[in-house]
């Protein structure tokens, strides 16, 4: 697919995009002479590859929420057609949660030396809701993903995205919506 592709064009493909090499979350700092520069997410790991090598995987990341600094984020791709392969900072969308504002959180997203952020949200790496209420009892967090899906915040309300849809009632250990958000019941 890319056997043809001068380096111009290969760095406005893949430059500063996140991809997948042999199974791990990869950064692309630069393309030259055909090969792309690739850092490993979460460790000091770097190498070079071309682009069609059979370790790449093109497909589009799983994202959602993702525990970044003091608070959750809601991340995902904005489906819009362009040159850019992989999940870039051109084609992201970041939701804070309601009531929240982004920050500083943004920039921990594409940190590369941090464990967690995006790969954990990559690889759908939750904490537990009793860990979640734990970060938050101990002040570490503002907001704590804990599911694709859902995160919770200091007040014990209760977040489907970036939107408030109830409560967590931690006397009995169950989860309140809102009305008319009571079919979120079946997802999480």
């Amino acid at each position: 697919m890319y056997e043809d592709v001068n380096d111009d064009d290969l760095s406005q493909i893949f430059s500063e995009s996140v991809l997948r090499y042999e199974g791990e979350l990869v950064y692309v700092r630069g393309v030259e002479g055909g090969i792309l520069n690739l850092e490993f997410f979460g460790s000091l790991k770097r190498c070079s590859a071309a682009p069609t090598d059979s370790k790449f995987d093109f497909t589009p990341l799983p994202l959602g929420m993702c525990n970044c600094g003091k608070g959750a984020l809601f991340i995902s791709r904005v489906p819009k057609r362009q040159f850019k392969q992989g999940f870039n900072k051109q084609n992201m969308a970041i939701s804070p949660m309601e009531g929240y504002s982004k920050k500083d959180l943004e920039a921990y997203i594409f940190e590369r030396s941090a464990i967690g952020t995006l790969p954990a949200t990559v690889k759908g790496i939750y904490p537990d809701i009793k860990t979640a209420l734990s970060v938050l009892e101990g002040g570490f967090s503002e907001t704590v993903a804990f599911s694709r899906y859902f995160a919770i915040d200091v007040n014990a309300d209760l977040f489907y995205k970036d939107k408030r849809v109830g409560i967590y009632n931690k006397v009995n250990n169950s989860f309140i919506f809102h009305n008319g958000k009571e079919y979120l019941q079946e997802i999480i």
